[in-house]
């Protein structure tokens, strides 16, 4: 197979293939279907690869036209007919990559950057972002003396995080409590509307679909007692 020809049919399938990707990808996000973040990841690294390869094909049967002898026959096509060489061939599929990966990276920017965590100064501001969806951040100390931090955080895959540390209790507290729970957290994923009790109870969280240490101490001392 010649350069020129093979060259060309790498430039077709890379092309090809990451215009279905990027495709895959905005109609995913578009529709909300919830990936894991390592799913959306991987197609992510499919579409750039496939597109630098795509670009690096063109460059390579650029020059691979440009080493072709030339035909010194003498019938030269008609001006009309004169077919274009290099980037021009594909410059169509050039023309609607680009434009595709354009659109994809400021949506990526927009949905990643397009909205910063609210820095809430009491619960019901942060209770109300949650409820909302939107990423939010409070910490406070409630009237036993605990304090807390809490977050909500939106996953690449568009689901919501909500995580909640226990920063310090009280100094009245047995110093192996202290140990036990200060400084851990607890992890969930909101698939359904948030639960202003994830916030409000110590307790409620440990048995739904959280993770975390917190959560594992919590469970413990719930049994204890």
């Amino acid at each position: 197979m010649k350069p020129v020809d093979k060259w060309r049919k790498w430039a077709k399938r890379f092309g090809l293939t990451g215009l279905f990707v990027i495709a895959v990808v905005i109609i995913m996000a578009i529709a909300g279907i919830h990936l894991e973040d390592y799913v959306w990841m991987g197609l992510l690294v499919m579409s750039a690869v496939s597109m630098l390869g795509f670009l690096f094909s063109e460059v390579a049967l650029f020059i691979a036209k440009l080493r072709t002898p030339k035909d010194n026959s003498g019938n030269l096509p008609e001006p009309e007919k004169v077919r274009p060489v290099g980037w021009r061939t594909h410059k169509k599929l050039i023309f609607a990559g680009g434009a595709i990966l354009l659109l994809f990276i400021l949506f990526l920017f927009g949905f990643l950057f397009g909205s910063s965590p609210e820095t809430c100064k009491d619960v019901e501001c942060f209770i109300a972002a949650a409820k909302d969806g939107n990423p939010a951040n409070f910490q406070s100390t409630d009237e036993t003396n605990m304090e807390w931090n809490y977050q909500i955080e939106r996953e690449f895959s568009g689901n919501l995080i909500f995580t909640k540390t226990l920063l310090r209790l009280d100094d009245k507290e047995l110093p192996q409590i202290k140990e036990f729970l200060e400084g851990k957290s607890l992890t969930c994923k909101l698939q359904d509307a948030f639960d202003e009790r994830l916030v409000t109870s110590l307790f409620y969280g440990i048995g739904n679909n959280c993770s975390g240490e917190l959560k594992e101490n919590l469970g413990q001392l719930l049994f204890l007692l």
